[in-house]
């Protein structure tokens, strides 16, 4: 899951837009956090640059690595483990 925390230079000028837009990409985020924390698979979120910025425990048992460890590295450090499989799922602001 990415969530684009960058597209600043995107929104329009318009103050009352911008808060329009912050606020539906933050109704977004929730939605999808609080799936992801009730989703039993491991599961991995990256940001735009495809670090990890999310790591479930679920995660930690599948591919041997500590979240400690695991955030902020290469979500392509991380290929399909032999019988999981990965879904990616990438919401447009």
């Amino acid at each position: 899951m990415v969530f684009r925390d960058n597209l600043e230079a995107d929104v329009p000028p318009d103050e009352k837009r911008r808060e329009q837009l912050r606020a539906a990409r933050d109704r977004r985020r929730e939605l999808s956090t609080g799936l992801i924390e009730q989703f039993p698979e491991p599961a991995l979120v990256v940001d735009d640059e495809r670090r990890l910025v999310r790591f479930k425990p679920a995660a930690e048992d599948a591919y041997g690595r500590s979240q400690a460890d695991a955030l902020g590295t290469p979500g392509y450090e991380f290929p399909s483990v032999s019988k999981l499989e990965a879904t990616m799922v990438e919401l447009d602001d």
